[in-house]
């Protein structure tokens, strides 16, 4: 007998991947190039309710330049975490920001002062 069963559905540059009982569902958005532009995480096995939004950039080279993610529902989107990575002319990683260190730091810094 069948114990689990998960199904996959593709719909031009979205792919859905229905979980099993008990899972929760999963639709992702790719651009020309496959990369993933945006994916919707939700909180159960159906597309309704909750779910994380995560939205990412690249640059002409295909190189991943940004990334936000933030919980959204059916009535709107909450604030995003934004992280962004820079790079140099040969395409060298140069610079990252990540949200939870920037909030460390100011936390930090109002502590010090």
């Amino acid at each position: 007998t069948e114990k689990w069963h998960t199904t996959t559905t593709y719909a031009g540059f979205t792919t859905t991947v229905t979980p099993p009982t008990g899972g929760t569902l999963v639709e992702a958005t790719t651009d020309a190039r496959d990369q993933t532009v945006e994916e919707k995480d939700y909180l159960a096995a159906t597309k309704t309710g909750t779910y994380l939004d995560t939205k990412s950039t690249y640059d002409a080279a295909g190189r991943l330049t940004g990334r936000a993610s933030a919980e959204a529902s059916d009535t709107g989107v909450g604030t995003a975490d934004i992280w962004t990575w820079t790079y140099d002319y040969r395409g060298n990683q140069v610079k990252t920001v990540d949200p939870e260190v920037v909030e460390a730091f100011l936390k930090l810094m109002a502590e010090e002062a």
